[in-house]
């Protein structure tokens, strides 16, 4: 969803500077890499608008869970539940950059397991940040879109290519069904 965001707002862009005069800068060049560089902390702030999220209370648990943040050297962050109707116990850690980072945890989590555990589940979560899987991942993702994206070109630059792949994918797809 994200990537298809970044797409569209490429697209959107693409098309607004094509219709403005230059002086001399590409600012679609500049306009492709712009969401790149905005969209990694504005993720924390999307998510609190797309899932129901509230902060975590004052409680033991949040004083224990920042004391261990502390402890981290992790005290940069927002401690938010994330309400699920208790479907699911999840925890995730959003945000690339240290004053928009944001532990999530389900409140089901909450419900369903001790401060020790949700203690071990947070640090794992620290683990993730700190080694940058978050930013790893999201250059992936960048990565595979682009790589989609010039196929996409490629294709539609050349039709025969597109019957050929069409071809290959219209026998490699049941083939593989049956493997």
């Amino acid at each position: 969803a994200i990537i298809l965001g970044v797409a569209v707002y490429q697209d959107a862009f693409q098309i607004w500077v094509s219709n403005m005069p230059t002086s001399g800068t590409d600012l679609s060049t500049i306009g492709r890499g712009l969401p790149i560089v905005l969209l990694p902390p504005l993720v924390p702030a999307l998510m609190r608008l797309t899932w129901q999220t509230v902060p975590l209370p004052s409680s033991r648990l949040r004083t224990r869970l920042l004391t261990v943040g502390a402890r981290l050297r992790f005290d940069s962050f927002e401690v938010l539940v994330w309400k699920t109707g208790q479907r699911m116990r999840n925890a995730a850690i959003c945000g690339i950059l240290p004053s928009y980072r944001s532990l999530l945890l389900t409140d089901r989590l909450i419900r369903d397991l001790s401060e020790e555990q949700i203690e071990c589940i947070f640090s794992h979560e620290v683990a993730h940040a700190k080694r940058w899987h978050q930013l790893k991942l999201t250059m992936a993702a960048v990565a595979l879109g682009g790589c989609i994206a010039a196929l996409g070109l490629h294709f539609l630059e050349n039709p025969d290519a597109t019957i050929q792949a069409g071809i290959v994918l219209s026998l490699a797809l049941p083939t593989n069904a049956y493997l």
